[in-house]
């Protein structure tokens, strides 16, 4: 592993795997979100607004996982991109498919707390800087709700 970038300062292992974390989760979050969107989709259910809802989310989490991989890379950094599980690709109601996101989205949201308690630990500020950043992105990105 390139632990010795040039780039890196300030930046510990814990904020760096922290940020790895996020990155993995994001990248779940939208392949759950892109698989329901298929699912709604599918001329059997044709539900078209969840459809719509559902790939606009995928969208936006791949944003926000790529806004993370480049600030590992501009940190110096090791991105490190894991296997993500297949997402459930069956609900058997909308009402399944919003209460199964609804718990992904609070995994995402309890992650992204840990991310921000490793960066005060570490009295990180860019990376505090960063996640305000995409705090003010995520507010400003949910205008079509």
């Amino acid at each position: 592993m390139l632990d010795n970038s040039l780039a890196k300062q300030n930046f510990c292992r814990a904020s760096e795997d922290a940020v790895n974390q996020q990155i993995q989760l994001y990248r779940m979050a939208q392949q759950t979100y892109l698989a329901a969107s298929a699912f709604f989709d599918h001329c059997g259910v044709a539900l078209p607004g969840f459809t719509k809802y559902f790939h606009e989310r995928a969208e936006y989490e791949g944003k926000l996982a790529q806004h993370l991989i480049d600030y590992q890379a501009t940190r110096g950094g090791v991105v490190i991109i894991n296997a993500i599980p297949q997402p459930l690709t069956d609900w058997k109601s909308a009402f399944n498919a919003i209460e199964t996101t609804l718990a992904l989205e609070k995994d995402v949201n309890k992650s992204l707390l840990n991310l921000a308690s490793v960066a005060v630990n570490n009295q990180d500020k860019q990376l505090l800087h960063t996640l305000k950043q995409e705090r003010s992105f995520k507010y400003q990105s949910q205008n079509y709700l």
